[in-house]
């Protein structure tokens, strides 16, 4: 008993660790998602769209090639990649950010 409840104790942390780590691409994940119908009649499915803001930027073959376009046409700022995918096919977000250097200080 004590074992299942520690596991949900760490779970409910993981979970509230992701949420915070969203609330910066808010805005960005409900442009992708507002626009995804549109999106897939511009974009073949699987290509990756890079979203800063309530702006699409661009349509890339390649994740690498899509979050390099985020670093250069948005820096350090965040940003969203994430493929376009068929209808009810869910797919998982990707993100533009630097995780590691939230919590790191700036000398």
């Amino acid at each position: 008993m004590v074992l299942k409840n520690t596991l949900l104790a760490s779970d409910l942390h993981t979970l509230r660790t992701m949420h915070e780590a969203l609330i910066p691409l808010q805005t960005e994940i409900m442009t992708f998602e507002e626009q995804l119908p549109i999106l897939r009649t511009k974009h073949p499915i699987g290509t990756y769209v890079l979203v800063t803001g309530d702006c699409l930027v661009g349509g890339f073959t390649t994740y690498s090639a899509a979050l390099e376009a985020g670093y250069e046409k948005v820096g350090m700022k965040p940003f969203l990649v994430k493929q376009v995918s068929n209808a009810g096919e869910e797919v998982q977000h990707v993100y533009g950010i630097h995780f590691h250097c939230l919590h790191c200080s700036v000398n």
